[in-house]
């Protein structure tokens, strides 16, 4: 009998057993080709990759370490143990396995794209900026790459930069609705309306499913320009698509707060706290909401203490949009402190 033509024949069996989406039979044929050859670390790998498919991540991890410990040089064991480890939120001991796969493998784009992502999780965003690079030189025409590093820098604070990211990331796939989103935002912030308007249309085309969510943004872009009345029919829209969306209930309150209507303002403000009985993000979600009204409050206000010649149209408009976004602020930390 020849064992090892036999655990291969066992592995194929498994294969199929995986592509057929019958885990149970995959492990059964996975286990007669390791109990063959045992010194093959192969199958076991294999038959862990079949686990990890099936969400079954802890699991999955044991038989990964157990491969490494087998075949301390695959690279691929240790790749494929650091995914796991992430999905299983153990983010410090995946990014220690991705180390380990670039001291096997330092060209590895996808290990340097994963650690980048890992560590910006951690908000180590100076060195995963150094791990994005590296997977560019390596893969310069990967999108998501492209994508992830955008938002990277946009949290190092790289605009110019990221918004070149965004454009490369659509350049090479101009169909990637999040990069659309993203430069949307983007495009916003730095006053190009009419483009980011354009983005934001993409996005419906290719996502209809993230309606509220664009109007709610649209409804930003009206506000930015102080066109209130385009901003209020967006947010009640975002609201009519997604009735427990909270920061439409607040970006409308804004809105009724510059408008001088601050019982309406009020109302809406409640409503959209009752959204968040259900959150169990509430803190987080409450944080991000004062943290975009703080960044649009001290954008407003540079520009109104600026040096530069401001109509008296202007300069009103910018003082009532503070004062609203002021008021929000507000309320939301009351929310938060409670």
């Amino acid at each position: 009998m020849n064992k090892k033509k036999d655990a291969r024949k066992y592995c194929q069996e498994g294969r199929s057993a995986t592509q057929q989406n019958d885990l149970q039979r995959a492990i059964i044929y996975y286990t007669r080709a390791i109990n063959l050859d045992k010194g093959r670390s192969t199958y076991l790998l294999e038959m862990a990759n079949a686990i990890g498919s099936r969400e079954r991540h802890g699991s999955a991890c044991s038989l990964y370490k157990s491969v490494v410990a087998m075949d301390p040089k695959n690279a691929l064991a240790y790749h494929n143990l650091g995914v796991a480890l992430s999905k299983l939120g153990k983010t410090d001991e995946s990014i220690e396995t991705f180390k380990e796969v670039l001291l096997l493998d330092p060209d590895d784009a996808a290990g340097h794209h994963n650690l980048a992502l890992l560590l910006s999780r951690k908000g180590k965003y100076e060195e995963a900026e150094q791990h994005f690079l590296k997977a560019l030189k390596q893969e310069p025409l990967n999108a998501l790459i492209h994508y992830n590093f955008g938002v990277i820098l946009e949290k190092l604070g790289k605009d110019d930069e990221s918004l070149e990211m965004y454009q490369k990331a659509l350049c090479l796939d101009p169909d990637y609705s999040d990069g659309h989103y993203n430069l949307a935002k983007m495009l916003t912030t730095k006053g190009k309306y009419k483009e980011a308007l354009e983005h934001y249309s993409k996005v419906l085309e290719l996502q209809p499913s993230d309606a509220s969510l664009v109007s709610n943004n649209v409804g930003c872009l009206y506000f930015v320009q102080g066109m209130f009345a385009k901003a209020s029919e967006e947010f009640q829209k975002s609201i009519s698509l997604a009735e427990k969306f909270t920061p439409a209930y607040c970006n409308m309150s804004l809105v009724l707060f510059c408008e001088n209507k601050p019982e309406e303002a009020l109302r809406y403000f409640k409503d959209g706290m009752k959204t968040l009985d259900e959150d169990q993000n509430k803190p987080e979600t409450l944080k991000e909401m004062i943290e975009s009204c703080a960044s649009k409050k001290t954008r407003f206000e540079a520009e109104f203490n600026s040096d530069e010649m401001l109509n008296r149209e202007r300069r009103a408009l910018l003082r009532t949009m503070i004062n609203g976004l002021t008021e929000i602020i507000n309320l939301l930390t009351q929310q938060r402190d409670q």
